[in-house]
C-alpha cells in the first residue's frame, strides 16, 4: 500500500512540475516575444537615425530617398588691394638717397607701418639695411650671370669668312663650308666685274 501511495504522491508531483513547466514556458515565450518586439523596435529606431544622419527623408510610401541638398555657389572675390601710398617729400629724398631700387619700395613702406615707423627711420635698421643689400647683391648675380649666357653662343662663319680663313691657310672640313665658299667665290667674282 505504501507503494501505491508513493506512486500516487509522485504521479501527482509529476503533474504539478508538468503544470509549473508549462506555465514556465508560456511565461518564457512572452518574454522571448517581448524581448524580440522591443529589439525590433530598437533596431528600427537605430536604423531610421542611422539614414536620417546620412542624409535620407522617408517619403509618403514609406521608402528611404536621398535629400537633394541645394548646391552653394559662393564666389569669393579676392581684389588684390593695391595700396597707393603717399610718401612724404621727407620719405622720398631719404629713398632716394639710400638709392633704394622701385622693387624694394613697398617692402620699406610695409615694414614702416608695421613698425609704426617713418620711412626714414625703417632705412637705419638693420632689417632694411640688410634686405636691400641682399636685394642688390641678387640683382648683381642675375645680371652677372644672365650677360654671361649670352655672349657663350656659337655663331655660324659666313661664307666669306670662310673665304678668308681658306686663303690664310685654315682647315675647311665640312662640305656645308666648301658650299659656302664656293658660294662666296662667285658672288666676289660677280661684284667684281660689275665695277
Amino acid at each position: 500500500m505504501e507503494n501505491e501511495e508513493l506512486e500516487n504522491s509522485n504521479s501527482e508531483n509529476a503533474e504539478n512540475e508538468n503544470a509549473n513547466s508549462e506555465n514556465s514556458n508560456d511565461t518564457s515565450e512572452t518574454t522571448e516575444t517581448e524581448d524580440v518586439e522591443a529589439l525590433k523596435e530598437k533596431n528600427r529606431q537605430l536604423f531610421e537615425r542611422a539614414k536620417k544622419a546620412e542624409g535620407f527623408i522617408k517619403d509618403d510610401t514609406g521608402k528611404w530617398i536621398k535629400k537633394l541638398q541645394p548646391v552653394k555657389t559662393e564666389i569669393k572675390l579676392e581684389a588684390k588691394k593695391e595700396e597707393h601710398t603717399s610718401f612724404s617729400l621727407g620719405d622720398v629724398y631719404a629713398l632716394n638717397n639710400a638709392k633704394v631700387a622701385e622693387e624694394d619700395v613697398p617692402e620699406v613702406a610695409e615694414y614702416a607701418k608695421f613698425k609704426n615707423i617713418t620711412i626714414a627711420e625703417a632705412l637705419k635698421t638693420g632689417v632694411i639695411k640688410t634686405l636691400l643689400a641682399e636685394k642688390v647683391e641678387q640683382r648683381k648675380t642675375a645680371e652677372t650671370t644672365n650677360v654671361r649666357n649670352t655672349g657663350r653662343g656659337s655663331t655660324k662663319a659666313t661664307g666669306e669668312e670662310l673665304l678668308e680663313r681658306a686663303q690664310a691657310g685654315g682647315e675647311i672640313t665640312s662640305d656645308e663650308d666648301f658650299k659656302k665658299i664656293a658660294i662666296a667665290r662667285m658672288q666676289a667674282k660677280k661684284n667684281q666685274n660689275k665695277k
